[in-house]
């Protein structure tokens, strides 16, 4: 996806759609769409490894940035 609000709102849509359509609960606490919203930026934290990293070593952002954590590997793990 080609920005960081593109993995926010996705998830959002997709838990909001969950909620709604799929276990038609009205408990279900909007907290938990934002928590999901913000998880689906868990993609973008190879940035944060980046800028840990930047001042030891030769790197540019693309040399890490989707190598791990956009594999469909990672969710099934978290």
């Amino acid at each position: 996806m080609p920005f960081a609000v593109t993995h926010i709102l996705t998830s959002l849509f997709c838990v909001d759609f969950y909620r709604k359509k799929v276990i038609k609960r009205k408990d279900f606490p909007l907290w938990l769409v934002l928590i999901g919203g913000l998880a689906g930026l868990l993609p973008d934290s190879d940035y944060a490894l980046y800028w840990i990293l930047k001042p030891f070593l030769d790197i540019q952002p693309t040399d890490i940035h989707g190598l791990y954590t956009h594999t469909l590997l990672i969710p099934l793990v978290i």
